[in-house]
């Protein structure tokens, strides 16, 4: 392992354990090597690790120091346990990805290696925070800020697709970093998918709360999928809340798909229509009725910035990059009154040899001396010792003047401060300053453990003698307490008993509540069960009368899974009527070959039966025909009887199943031949009064026509009084 010394910022190579102490080859000082790979200071390739400074979708970020240009980097570290050729594979896309794009508002790849089994990429570092930072601070950015940023992103988001038809497939504000100078960047292009390596069988990636229907739902994305990602960040930016929100992926996936989000105009926040429906269309659930692509977006950006911005002249055009914040004035000002580096050298060296030649002018020969030889040994160069023992010295005065450490801690710090210190003959002036600034410091850290020490003791002398007070005066109270506490004793025996008997009236009521709720369950139970029961058998009535036996018999089937054991009876019966009824419809619809020459009526012989027509020949050898349901139920029982007894049963059955077929329930026959038929004749009558009561709630007197045509329909029918009963408001 390598890792940068702290005291002489050299480089040490070792083989020893990892967070083992050890002696720095250059300087001499004990270090310890780090614990891990990824700790501060520690060496891979050209870059020493500082501090972390985010984590991407397969890796974590740190702000590091290139050794051969000096200069800050950002490192990516592949997760250790994201190790596997998969995410190393991953890992090197990313890294091609970011190589192959040199673009203003995207991170730019500087290196990209492996070492001691760490893989590693270099990008430019971002001296900023990230939009999602940014929105946990604020809440919600202004309108054209936000407007700005998108642009920003919808910019990188353009040439990333113009370029090499990648798309970024994680859009979101953790992925947007703003520098200080108002520059936005796109960066983590680990989930970056060029559209030509897409398959059917490829994993859903992104962030769920962003991704897009088509890319939950595994299809071939485009840069359309990119624009509904950034709709929904904006959406964020500007109301301060994600339009789609759930404990599950399942439960996000599912608004994604079928729910639409609230528009921003109408969240009283003061956002124009013309916002709010441009968030609205990059949201489409569809990807046609988004933008037809980036161009697209960054025309409509630049036309509604214009109705945003305090000054259009301001807005960048399509395709130029905005490297200024919004606020211009207050920029142009900053860099009017910038002075550049080398004026304050030349002014500072100005000032420095004025110094020189007044004290040769004013002051006598050694005076001047030595005045120049301790002027020019205090500006001499101090060793980089020095720099980081003053850096480490503020950091311990601040924290000690502001108390944030227990004194005791802070003596061990400045003990091992102390031994970083070099000896006292080898010291420069500034490190004996620090030596003697410490030295005070341990005086005051000793004061403040004795001023501790003497508080914490006062304070148990006083513990000690409140405890004494509460013994002494406990005594003193023990008999008026025992005196008291018989009679609060019966009290609260007396409270209790009458709690009890409380009680048990409120447990007998509710015990009497709970029986009612079991009844009006089962009550309701049994009501739900005949709904579902005559809704499937108005169901299974129509299906006759189509007819559509098939579907007859799978209704039939459902009914039985769906009311279960309840139906078990009925549907042995229901499935032989439906037999019977498939049966007499075969007949009359194709003819039987046994019925031909039959007598249908005296001097009448059957010649041939088909549709539901009965073709006979009369006494002058004439052909006629006549409707099945105009012959009278005797001659056709009698006709069927005579071919097939299996086909016709009892007369009554015979006649309420011809009923049926002829769909005619205010027959009499329909109800008295057989309780299925009469089951489903009243499912169906039911059903119609039903109707009919719903109509006059709108229309009373349409409701009422209808009410006199169906109580005159079924004015022979048993059934009559209940329908009369029942429609009794309409007649």
């Amino acid at each position: 392992m390598r890792f940068q010394c702290s005291f002489c910022l050299s480089i040490v190579s070792t083989d020893q354990p990892l967070g083992n102490k050890i002696p720095c080859p250059s300087c001499g000082r004990s270090c310890f090597v780090p614990r891990s790979h990824s700790e501060e200071h520690c060496v891979i390739g050209d870059f020493v690790v500082g501090k972390k400074v985010g984590s991407g979708s397969i890796g974590s970020v740190f702000k590091a120091k290139q050794l051969s240009l000096e200069r800050d980097v950002a490192l990516k570290l592949l997760l250790p346990e994201l190790s596997s050729p998969k995410f190393v594979s991953a890992f090197l896309k990313e890294a091609r990805a970011a190589a192959q794009l040199s673009h203003a508002n995207l991170v730019q790849a500087y290196a990209v290696g492996e070492e001691n089994g760490i893989c590693y990429l270099a990008m430019n570092y971002i001296d900023g925070e990230s939009l999602s930072h940014r929105l946990e601070r604020e809440g919600s950015i202004a309108v054209d800020e936000a407007l700005h940023i998108i642009q920003q992103v919808a910019e990188a988001l353009y040439y990333a697709w113009d370029e090499a038809r990648l798309i970024h497939r994680d859009v979101k504000p953790d992925n947007i970093m703003i520098t200080k100078e108002g520059m936005v960047k796109l960066t983590d292009l680990g989930l970056a998918m060029n559209q030509a390596e897409w398959t059917e069988d490829m994993e859903i990636s992104g962030s769920p709360s962003y991704m897009s229907p088509e890319q939950f739902a595994g299809e071939k994305l485009d840069t359309r999928s990119d624009i509904y990602s950034l709709g929904v960040t904006l959406y964020q930016m500007l109301s301060g809340e994600l339009p789609f929100k759930g404990e599950t992926f399942q439960d996000v996936a599912r608004q994604h798909f079928n729910e639409d989000s609230v528009p921003l105009h109408r969240l009283g926040l003061g956002i124009s229509l013309k916002v709010s429906n441009l968030v609205k269309k990059m949201m489409e659930k569809l990807p046609e009725d988004r933008h037809e692509n980036m161009e697209g977006l960054l025309k409509e950006l630049w036309t509604v910035r214009q109705t945003t911005a305090p000054d259009r002249d301001l807005v960048p055009d399509v395709h130029t990059i905005s490297i200024n914040k919004l606020d211009y004035d207050l920029q142009n000002r900053s860099i009017r009154n910038k002075v550049s580096p080398q004026e304050r050298i030349k002014k500072l060296k100005g000032r420095r040899d004025f110094l020189f030649w007044l004290l040769v002018t004013v002051f006598p020969l050694p005076i001047v001396v030595l005045a120049v030889f301790l002027f020019f040994r205090e500006t001499r160069k101090e060793p980089p010792l020095t720099l980081l023992l003053e850096e480490k010295m503020q950091d311990f005065a601040a924290r000690f003047e502001k108390k944030q450490i227990h004194p005791t801690l802070m003596s061990v710090e400045a003990e091992q401060l102390m031994h970083t210190v070099p000896p006292r003959g080898r010291q420069t002036v500034r490190q004996s300053v620090i030596y003697w600034q410490l030295k005070c410091f341990l005086e005051k850290i000793e004061n403040e453990k004795l001023k501790i020490d003497m508080d914490d003791s006062r304070m148990l002398i006083k513990s000690l003698e409140d405890k004494y007070r509460r013994e002494l005066s406990g005594k003193n109270l023990v008999s008026k307490k025992m005196q008291a506490s018989s009679g609060a004793l019966k009290k609260q025996l007396a409270d209790h008993r009458s709690k009890a008997e409380k009680m048990i009236e409120v447990n007998k009521k509710l015990s009497q509540q709970i029986e009612h709720d079991k009844k009006n369950i089962t009550a309701l139970q049994t009501d739900i069960f005949h709904f579902k029961r005559n809704y499937m058998l108005v169901q299974l009535y129509v299906l006759i009368q189509k007819p559509d036996f098939e579907m007859a018999y799978a209704m039939l089937e459902h009914c039985r899974e769906i009311l279960g054991k309840k139906f078990a009876g009925e549907y042995s019966s229901m499935k032989a009527l439906i037999a019977r009824l498939e049966l007499l419809t075969q007949y009359f619809s194709k003819g039987n070959a046994r019925m031909l020459g039959k007598p249908l009526e005296p001097g009448c012989k059957i010649t041939m039966i088909r549709n539901g027509i009965v073709y006979y020949e009369d006494d002058s050898g004439d052909i006629r025909s006549k409707p099945v349901f105009e012959i009278p139920d005797k001659a056709l029982f009698k006709l069927v009887r005579s071919t097939d007894k299996r086909v016709a049963g009892s007369f009554k059955v015979f006649s309420s199943d011809m009923a049926l077929l002829n769909n005619c329930p205010e027959a009499p026959e329909a109800v008295i031949g057989g309780s299925c038929a009469k089951e489903l004749v009243t499912a169906y009558v039911n059903f119609q009064v039903e109707r009919i009561i719903a109509l006059g709630k709108r229309n009373h007197a349409a409701a009422k026509k209808l009410a006199e045509k169906m109580v005159y329909r079924f004015r022979l029918s048993p059934l009559c009084k209940d329908i009369e009963l029942k429609l009794k408001a309409f007649l």
